[in-house]
């Protein structure tokens, strides 16, 4: 999201980045999102704080797009953020499984979906 443009072209970015280790490592990610609760308490608490990080960077793009007028301004940016991230998350429990839906058809998808809900 550091990367220069628009919001909607950081947002295409972000869904990328998160999306992009499930080529390589879908085992490593799915196990990882399902069994972390399972960590110690301190690991735990790290992810943690490094989970809210990343949603503030997410949060910190719609509130850029909602200043910007890329976005809608009646958007609450938190709430967003977290449905964003949650609708990234599941990706991992089907990826692979379903016909016809290859990575970049699945960014590109996501993304429209996302900015459809969000521009003006």
């Amino acid at each position: 999201a550091a990367q220069t443009g628009t919001a909607q072209d950081k947002i295409r970015a972000l869904v990328k980045a998160h999306l992009t280790p499930l080529l390589d490592r879908r085992n490593y990610v799915t196990v990882f999102l399902h069994e972390r609760r399972h960590l110690p308490r301190d690991s735990r608490m790290r992810i943690s704080q490094w989970m809210r990080a990343y949603e503030k960077v997410v949060e910190e793009v719609i509130r850029t797009g909602m200043k910007e007028g890329e976005f809608r301004r009646d958007i609450k940016p938190r709430l967003r953020s977290l449905g964003v991230l949650g609708m990234l998350r599941t990706v991992s429990d089907w990826y692979g499984k379903e016909p016809n839906a290859s990575l970049d058809d699945t960014i590109a998808e996501f993304s429209d979906l996302l900015l459809s809900g969000m521009k003006v």
